[in-house]
């Protein structure tokens, strides 16, 4: 089985195409080898916005898991203390109503 996965991972070139020190410079694909591997990179950006998810998901826990911890009476005065910078503040320009 093992073998078998690492063979479907493999990029199977019809043909090379070499320079005239005989580096391979480009590769030929067949048509349908070339819809596979396009295939497997619309997975891997897949995976890639599905790890980025997870990861905020992470993170919003552990934010959530911190204000958790914070006792109730230290919680309210630092929201009382939001509140006041918010209401005493005076703005430099006016707003528009």
């Amino acid at each position: 089985m093992r073998a078998t996965q690492k063979e479907k991972d493999i990029v199977h070139v019809k043909q090379y195409v070499t320079d005239a020190k005989g580096h391979k410079m480009a590769a030929i694909l067949d048509i349908k080898e070339l819809a596979r591997v396009h295939e497997l990179l619309e997975d891997l950006a897949d995976l890639k916005v599905i790890e980025e998810r997870v990861y905020e998901l992470v993170i919003k826990n552990s934010a959530k898991k911190e204000l958790d911890d914070i006792p109730a009476a230290q919680f309210l005065k630092i929201d009382a203390a939001i509140l006041s910078l918010n209401t005493s503040r005076s703005f430099p320009f006016k707003t528009s109503e």
